[in-house]
């Protein structure tokens, strides 16, 4: 029985979520901007209206509202509203590699202000850009509040 219960398991191993070193680890499908709505639109924590091209999300690790666009044929805006609940690592699932860029302004409202720097000294900023090309890691880690 065990072994039936195993095989079951190691078909949704990576769909499932894990704590490690502090951080829930959860998987995320995000090939395409396309995938990452299908698939968030299927997800059962997730409410989506297709008619103000939404979610919204309450779970335990984050409150959050996405709304999103396709304002032409592979050119997708995308905007998050988030409270992390708890530390979260989002791990994306790795069958298909993105094939797309990622352009991302990143305002973060901290509770908190720090001083000195996270990584080597360097001052950490509210207000950040990220650019991510096809083909390339994508660690995507929050911060509970």
């Amino acid at each position: 029985m065990l072994g039936h219960i195993e095989r079951f398991l190691s078909n949704y191993r990576n769909f499932l979520f894990k704590y490690k070193d502090g951080f829930f680890e959860l998987p995320i499908l995000s090939n395409s901007p396309e995938t990452t709505v299908q698939s968030l639109s299927k997800m059962p924590f997730v409410k989506h209206s297709k008619t103000e091209t939404s979610f919204v999300s309450n779970t335990p690790f984050i409150n959050a509202k996405i709304q999103y666009h396709e304002i032409e044929k592979g050119l997708w805006y995308m905007y998050s509203s988030a409270l992390y609940k708890q530390n979260v690592h989002f791990n994306r699932i790795k069958n298909i590699d993105p094939d797309y860029f990622l352009l991302s302004l990143e305002i973060t409202k901290n509770k908190f202000v720090s001083k000195k720097g996270l990584i080597d000294g360097l001052p950490y900023s509210n207000n950040s850009w990220l650019f991510v090309k096809p083909e390339s890691g994508n660690t995507h880690c929050r911060f509970k509040g």
